[in-house]
């Protein structure tokens, strides 16, 4: 990689937990300065300013050369402080419980996903290839065991998920509280982020909040579209999430704005680590019943970037004339083209390889695999594998290589 001969910006989105503000920022530019160090040892970094007509001043690292003026400016997304303490302990249960039903009904459906994940070795899957269903709750690591209780106990008793087994865990939450400690509030903070961002339900007390958190994404996005030729989003864990629901929009936008879709060779690419895309993606599919074929057009229009038809999908490509709904203007095909680079790895449970989601081959890197860069990762523990990312190396180096040239 020669050094960019303009100048570039790359928009960083922080995932859940208790982040502090510049956090994110501070892992990611420390990375990616030492990536870019062992082909530039003169490579400089230097705290900037960005005055917003509001008046307010926000802060961002511009790494750079002596005597080039072209410089890779490091912008952080920060949202935690939206989305403390609005989830319970049941709210956790519920999504888990939900998102793991929503991913079996998803691989029965799609049985050559499940064999393609199997053979990944992820462990997700029983000797017949069957979802097992409390896989997503090894998230919560000591405390599994009470959370799968809840999941077990809803079963043996047949109670839908938001009828009468509220009461029920209602009480598996007070004793995941009471037994789990710090590790019941980790889990809030962390699985509690990502329930209240994926609701979509407008009539959910918790839609306002991933509202204004995804407009506050378009806002930064729009900004610096505006003033940078080129333009990187990078999103960890949730913030994968958000990123791909900003550049969604942005992708809609486009197709209605003409002066905006000439903005649309400035989206310079997407770098998700330890996303949960996937998951988010199968929760969200049940929603819409087979027979709502109007319903499903439009969703599969608004909220399909970029993304694949599997064979639970075949009620649509079966649609004769007099059903099929006729869609509006495509996105530019600069968005279908933008690099999307996926790093994953099977020891963390957030993440996942993007099956979903058109990317190019060999974007979806599993940073564990036996014969790649990271095998001596192996032994890490979910913790751990969920945040390393951000101290592997050749994720930046090829970030360089590939969006940065």
């Amino acid at each position: 990689m020669s050094w960019p001969a303009r100048s570039s910006a790359i928009l960083v989105i922080h995932g859940v937990g208790e982040q502090a503000p510049f956090e994110t920022l501070d892992f990611f530019t420390r990375g990616l300065r030492g990536a870019l160090s062992e082909r530039y040892p003169d490579v400089t970094a230097t705290h900037r300013l960005q005055r917003h007509a509001s008046g307010w001043m926000e802060s961002f690292v511009s790494l750079g050369r002596p005597g080039n003026d072209a410089t890779i400016d490091v912008y952080e997304l920060y949202w935690a402080h939206r989305m403390q303490r609005h989830a319970s302990m049941r709210d956790v249960l519920e999504w888990l419980i939900a998102t793991s039903d929503g991913a079996r009904r998803f691989y029965d459906e799609n049985a050559e996903l499940a064999r393609l994940y199997r053979d990944l070795e992820m462990g997700a899957f029983d000797r017949h290839d069957r979802f097992k269903l409390a896989w997503y709750l090894r998230a919560a690591g000591p405390i599994s065991w009470l959370l799968r209780l809840g999941l077990v106990g809803r079963r043996a008793l047949r109670m839908p998920t938001f009828g009468l087994s509220g009461p029920f865990l209602s009480v598996i939450g007070a004793l995941i509280s009471g037994l789990g400690g710090k590790a019941a509030k980790l889990i809030v903070d962390y699985v509690g982020g990502i329930a209240v961002y994926t609701t979509t339900d407008v009539k959910s007390r918790h839609f306002a909040i991933r509202d204004q958190i995804l407009r506050e994404a378009q806002d930064a996005l729009w900004d610096l579209i505006g003033r940078y030729p080129k333009v990187i989003v990078a999103g960890h864990s949730l913030g994968s999430v958000i990123a791909y629901d900003a550049l969604s929009r942005a992708a809609l936008r486009m197709s209605q704005d003409r002066q905006a879709a000439q903005q649309a060779d400035r989206f310079g690419g997407l770098l998700t680590f330890g996303s949960p895309l996937d998951k988010v993606a199968f929760f969200f599919r049940r929603r819409t019943p087979e027979p709502q074929t109007i319903r499903r057009q439009i969703q599969a229009y608004r909220f399909g970037f970029r993304a694949r038809y599997f064979e639970a999908d075949r009620v649509l490509h079966g649609l004769g004339a007099q059903a099929r709904l006729e869609q509006g203007a495509a996105a530019p095909e600069a968005l279908a083209r933008m690099p999307w680079l996926n790093y994953w790895n099977p020891d963390d449970p957030v993440s996942g390889q993007l099956d979903y989601y058109v990317l190019d081959p060999g974007a979806n890197v599993n940073v564990r695999r036996p014969d790649g860069p990271y095998a001596a990762m192996a032994e890490l523990g979910p913790s751990a594998a969920h945040g390393a990312y951000f101290a592997w190396p050749p994720m930046y180096k090829r970030l360089l290589d590939e969006m940065l040239r």
